[in-house]
């Protein structure tokens, strides 16, 4: 069931610099909650019966529709065909077939969505995101990246006062980048495990850490 309100679906799509949109016919919204998905859209993005649909108002008050897939993992993959979002994805460990510890991302994301645990992510790490998508693919993508993003079972830690000093106080002994420093000091603070697979955190003694590799 679809509630809300939509006059059109618009995508763009990017190619050797060549912007090309594609405008959706009108659709209205039954007495069910129910709207349809013109041919065209559901044909460039492979939309079916089964897809799930993330509907997202951004703080200007537009609503972007973003497909979301029943697989947490899937759901994240991008739209850039061997892109810097595909490439991206591989360093996070989210393609269970080539990346050690995926599978063990996979089972934490499924338990946090079932509600048995929860899956804490610091800001700092939908920054990274989105720069380094940004710098490959351009803007379109890297807000579609950011929305599938957003749609995993995750919460956030948010940049706060207190964060910015444990953050201060990690970094400066050992030393650190400034990244991962914010991401520990989430890390200490919500009194949670750091998985990951980064050696730089190894010398972090004062923080639980499960290791990917």
């Amino acid at each position: 069931m679809i509630s809300g309100r939509t006059e059109a679906l618009e995508a763009q799509a990017n190619d050797d610099e060549v912007s090309q949109v594609i405008h959706a016919k009108r659709s209205t919204i039954t007495a069910r909650d129910q709207t349809v998905v013109s041919a065209p859209i559901r044909e460039r993005f492979g939309l079916g019966p089964s897809t799930r649909l993330e509907w997202i108002v951004d703080g200007d008050g537009a609503i972007r529709v973003v497909p979301v897939d029943l697989d947490p993992i899937r759901a994240f993959r991008g739209s850039g065909a061997g892109g810097g979002t595909t490439r991206l994805l591989k360093e996070l460990q989210l393609d269970r077939r080539k990346e050690d510890g995926a599978e063990r991302v996979a089972q934490l994301l499924q338990a946090a969505r079932s509600g048995e645990s929860r899956c804490l992510v610091c800001f700092m790490s939908r920054m990274e995101v989105l720069d380094r998508v940004l710098k490959d693919e351009g803007e379109r993508h890297a807000r579609l990246a950011d929305a599938q993003l957003q749609s995993l079972p995750i919460t956030w830690v948010p940049c706060s006062d207190a964060l910015l000093e444990q953050a201060a106080a990690i970094k400066a002994c050992p030393p650190l980048s400034l990244a991962a420093a914010w991401i520990a000091a989430a890390a200490q603070r919500e009194g949670a495990v750091l998985v990951h697979k980064d050696p730089e955190f190894r010398a972090l003694d004062q923080v639980p850490q499960e290791w990917l590799g």
